[in-house]
């Protein structure tokens, strides 16, 4: 593995990038950025709506899988080429990574699928006491 330093970044061979956050290269101590989170959880999107794990991503678009790993929890950053790779193979625009209505889409559908949960287990409580509630009268 070939690594290059700067004074604040690091470049390995899978065109990884990482922040140099002090000088014992303390990486992912900094809080995700909004375009990191909007990347990762994109990423995470999209590669779930194509039915991929993270090993099959990874393939797709040859690289580790620990590496796409890193990039959904926002401790790594990808290069514009891997981006350009992970875009192609998810058959999405590089673009689409970064929009931030798509962002907002998946916490709403987040959301829904909370609220849907939450009804879903009320209602199965409630005809659960009226079950009981029947046999106690028979």
């Amino acid at each position: 593995m070939r690594i290059v330093h700067s004074s604040k970044l690091i470049v390995n061979n899978y065109g990884i990038y990482k922040i140099r956050t002090n000088h014992s290269c303390c990486i992912g101590a900094k809080k995700m950025t909004n375009l990191q989170q909007c990347l990762a959880k994109n990423m995470k999107f999209y590669r779930k709506k194509e039915g991929l794990s993270q090993a099959a991503l990874a393939e797709r678009a040859g690289t580790a899988a620990n590496y796409i790993a890193l990039i959904e929890v926002g401790k790594n950053f990808p290069s514009l080429q891997m981006i350009e790779k992970i875009a192609t193979a998810l058959h999405v625009d590089a673009l689409d990574l970064f929009d931030k209505n798509r962002l907002m889409l998946i916490d709403a559908m987040h959301l829904q699928n909370k609220l849907l949960a939450s009804i879903t287990e009320v209602v199965h409580e409630h005809f659960a006491s009226c079950a009981v509630e029947e046999s106690g009268r028979a």
